[in-house]
């Protein structure tokens, strides 16, 4: 009898304990279905790499189908078709701006310093209580070491009362080499977004139906001495990518905070993802956000990249284009030394694969013309960033004024003989 009652016991215990595991086996796949692969622990910065799959218009990631025929650069023809202008392609490119010549550039050279010139109607005073930023200090030093140029403007879009401006703010007054020469431009309208209307009405702080969110900015950058690196521009981010891409100002860090509408955050990705330079990073926040996941994994799925996840953060790198043939023509005076010279000093700036530069002795007798200049015409590449590099390197082998050089496009010259330098970028 007594054997009988513990042998039931046991196997009371044994079904208990497979009841539990087939549980706990269910409850783990479910959640590790609904909270992706990106969640981290709180204490890690471990990234995590996600795969975008095979290249269909399906759903993807309880994302909704979409139409492959409907693109940003449809909706935004006359934007994307800066890059092929041949007048905006002559204007000169800019990747470095100091605080003071880009306050020039977007608010006038008479304008006052709008930090020092702020009257604060509204006497605002530092206000840290915002909760929400994925962008620490930690964060963004730990993204940006993976860039191998040289950081001079970084872009924000989307900064609120400016919680993740001061972090990035301070990362760049901390680094040793980006605290003289790196700017961040904030883009915001400081109008609030659906979710600053409905969940933070009170930090909206509306004064006669209007926000005061850009004076509670104003106050904490203040508050943080960041007014030589944060600079405000006071627009939406659509306004905001067209008047870098007329000014061409290219920075080497983005990122994006702004849209969370789906449809509304890819939008703006492809946009600056267009103004990014070659080799930057483009950040996001809130990828546990379903519209801005949705919308990033569409975007990396369009050209064929991974995004990388820390934590609720999300960046994609932009890599050099693959190698294109371009030949330059420098006057005949350069010889294997200067370019040995030049090799080196382009290396430095490492803003181009160096390695795969060759030196070839061929003197060219070039007999093309063009209907508008009797000289000789090359196209080498629809690119402002490599405009601005070819740039470097007719300067450094320092053209005389016989040579007439037009970057539009082409690279023509009023020459008849050149030493030639074979380029792959």
């Amino acid at each position: 009898m007594k054997t009988s009652k513990y042998s039931s016991l046991w196997k009371l215990i044994l079904c208990f304990i497979l009841v539990n595991i087939v549980f706990l086996s269910i409850f783990h796949s479910k959640i590790s279905f609904l909270t992706d692969t990106c969640v981290q622990r709180k204490d890690s910065f471990e990234t995590v790499t996600i795969s975008t799959g095979n290249h269909n218009v399906q759903p993807y990631n309880n994302c909704p189908s979409y139409s492959p025929q409907i693109t940003v650069k449809d909706l935004f023809q006359s934007y994307f078709q800066f890059f092929n202008n041949s007048t905006w392609l002559a204007q000169p490119s800019i990747y470095s701006i100091s605080f003071n010549e880009l306050h020039s550039l977007l608010y006038g050279s008479q304008t006052k310093n709008i930090y020092k010139s702020w009257p604060n109607y509204h006497k605002k005073e530092f206000d840290g209580s915002y909760p929400h930023t994925s962008m620490t200090t930690e964060l963004f030093l730990i993204i940006a070491a993976k860039i191998n140029i040289s950081i001079h403007l970084v872009v924000e879009v989307g900064s609120f009362i400016g919680k993740s401006s001061s972090n990035i703010g301070r990362a760049i007054k901390i680094h040793p080499q980006w605290s003289k020469q790196v700017v961040l431009l904030c883009i915001d309208t400081w109008l609030g977004g659906v979710e600053h209307w409905l969940q933070y009405q009170h930090m909206v702080a509306l004064e006669y139906g209007r926000p005061t969110i850009f004076e509670q900015f104003l106050a904490n950058i203040i508050h943080a001495n960041l007014t030589n690196i944060v600079l405000p521009l006071s627009t939406t981010s659509l306004i905001g990518a067209q008047l870098l891409i007329r000014h061409k100002l290219f920075p080497q860090v983005i990122y994006l905070d702004s849209a969370h509408l789906q449809g509304e955050t890819l939008v703006e990705i492809e946009m600056f993802w267009a103004l990014l330079q070659p080799g930057g990073i483009l950040i996001g926040d809130d990828w546990r956000w379903r519209s801005v996941r949705c919308d990033v994994l569409r975007f990396a799925r369009n050209i064929d990249v991974v995004p990388t996840i820390i934590r609720n953060t999300w960046f994609i790198q932009k890599h050099f284009i693959d190698p294109i043939p371009i030949s330059t023509y420098v006057n005949p005076s350069c010889s294997p030394s200067r370019f040995k010279d030049l090799q080196e000093k382009l290396r430095e700036e490492r803003e181009i694969n160096y390695n795969s530069l060759s030196w070839t002795n061929d003197v060219t007798e070039t007999n093309q013309t063009t209907s508008k200049y009797d000289d000789f015409s090359l196209w080498f590449v629809n690119n402002s960033f490599f405009s601005t590099t070819l740039n470097r390197i007719i300067a450094l082998f320092h053209l005389d004024d016989q040579c007439h050089l037009q970057i539009d496009g082409e690279l023509q010259m009023k020459k008849r003989k050149f030493c030639k330098l074979s380029m792959w970028i």
